[in-house]
C-alpha cells in the first residue's frame, strides 16, 4: 500500500496493489509518503474488528527510495511513474490477527507540532486486505476534490482548445504569408532584396568596409583613418599620432631639422670644394696621407727630396744644357777629365 501525504497531514492518494493474506509474517507493507517534509517521527496504530489496539509503532528509522509499481491501467493524481520517492516503510507483522474492518492511525511529528493523519479503513478477509468497501472522511473529501479537479481540467481543456483554435488560424495565415514570399523568391524580388542585406537586416552596402581615407595633419602631425562602407558612411575612425625625433627617441624629422640639413649642403656646395674618395689616399694621381706625426710618410716622397743622386745618362755639353724635366735634379759635364755643371 503507497499513501500520499501532503505537508499539512491530508490524505491525497492511496495505491493499494499488494493482496496481503491472514497469517503472512512481514509480507504486508505500507509505505508512507509526506510531500516536501523531513519528519522527525512517524507511528502506526491498528484497531481491530474485535476493539483491540495494536501497539503504536515508530518507523521512522525505516526510509526506503524506490518507485510506485508501473501499471499502465492505473490512474495517478499525485504518484508519478518513474519517479523515485523518500517513502517511510512500515511492514505489519502480527497486527492483523482476525479477519473484519481494520482501522489504521498515522502520527507524526514536523516543526515541533503533533500531527494524526486521519484514519485509514480497510478490511481484511481470509484471502486479502482490501480497502473498496469502507473509505476514511479524508478518503472521502479527496474522492470530491478529485472529481472537481478534474471538472475544473475539462474547462481548461475547452480553453486549451479555443486556443489551439486561434493558433491553426495564427498558422494558416502565415502559411498564405509563406506562399506570398515563395512567389516572390520565384520571381526574384525577395532574392535580391535578402542578398544586400545580412541576417540583422543591415544594408550591405551601407554597413560592412569597403575603403580607408588617409589624411594627415601637418598642424598637429597626426593621420585621421576613417573606414567607409560602399556608400561613403562611415563605419569608424582613429587617429594615429606620428611623433618627431630627437636626440634620444626615434620618429619623424621635424620640418626644422630637414631645413637645416639643406642649408649645411648648399654652404658646402657653394664652398666649391670637391670630395675625394678615400680610394684615392697614396694612389697615383690621388692625394698623400699623413702618418702619425702628421707628416707625409717618406715612402711617398721623391728621391730627388730625399737628397739622393741617381744617374740618368749622358748628354753633349757642346749642344746646350737639357732643361731638368723635375725640380731639385741637376746635371754634372764631365770633359777632358773635367767636372763642369
Amino acid at each position: 500500500m503507497f499513501i500520499y501525504f501532503d505537508r499539512n497531514g491530508v490524505l491525497q492518494e492511496v495505491i493499494n496493489d499488494k493482496a496481503a493474506r491472514l497469517g503472512d509474517l512481514n509480507a504486508n507493507e505500507i509505505y508512507v509518503y509526506v510531500d516536501e517534509g523531513e519528519l522527525d517521527d512517524i507511528w502506526l496504530t491498528l484497531k481491530r474488528p474485535d476493539g483491540t489496539l495494536s501497539v503504536e509503532k515508530s518507523f521512522i528509522a525505516n526510509k526506503v527510495v524506490r518507485e510506485i509499481p508501473y501499471d499502465p491501467k492505473r490512474d495517478m493524481k499525485f504518484f508519478k511513474d518513474f519517479k523515485e520517492y523518500e517513502f517511510y516503510k512500515f511492514t505489519i507483522t502480527d497486527e492483523i490477527t482476525v479477519e473484519g474492518v481494520y482501522q489504521a492511525t498515522i502520527r507524526m511529528t514536523y516543526e515541533d507540532t503533533l500531527s494524526a493523519l486521519g484514519v485509514l479503513v480497510f478490511k481484511a478477509e481470509t484471502g486479502v486486505i482490501k480497502s473498496d468497501h469502507n473509505i476514511t472522511q479524508a478518503q472521502y473529501n479527496y474522492l470530491i476534490w478529485y472529481v472537481g479537479s478534474w471538472q475544473g481540467q475539462i474547462g481548461d481543456l475547452e480553453e486549451a482548445m479555443g486556443i489551439a483554435e486561434a493558433d491553426i488560424l495564427a498558422l494558416q495565415n502565415r502559411m498564405n504569408v509563406a506562399e506570398s514570399d515563395i512567389n516572390k523568391i520565384e520571381d526574384g524580388t525577395t532574392v535580391v532584396k535578402k542578398a544586400l542585406k545580412d541576417d540583422l537586416g543591415n544594408t550591405i552596402k551601407s554597413t560592412y568596409a569597403n575603403k580607408l581615407d588617409l589624411v594627415y595633419s601637418s598642424s598637429n602631425n597626426r593621420i585621421a583613418i576613417t573606414l567607409k562602407s560602399y556608400d561613403g558612411t562611415p563605419i569608424d575612425a582613429d587617429l594615429i599620432d606620428l611623433p618627431k625625433a630627437t636626440t634620444s627617441a626615434d620618429g619623424l624629422l621635424a620640418k626644422e631639422d630637414k631645413v637645416k640639413i639643406n642649408n649645411i649642403a648648399t654652404d658646402i656646395a657653394s664652398m666649391g670644394v670637391t670630395k675625394q674618395s678615400l680610394s684615392e689616399k697614396n694612389q697615383i694621381n690621388g692625394y698623400a696621407g699623413l702618418d702619425n706625426n702628421a707628416k707625409i710618410p717618406s715612402s711617398l716622397l721623391p728621391d730627388s727630396v730625399l737628397g739622393q743622386l741617381e744617374y740618368k745618362g749622358t748628354f753633349n755639353p757642346n749642344s746646350g744644357y737639357p732643361s731638368s724635366p723635375e725640380k731639385g735634379w741637376f746635371y754634372i759635364s764631365i770633359a777632358n777629365a773635367l767636372i763642369g755643371g
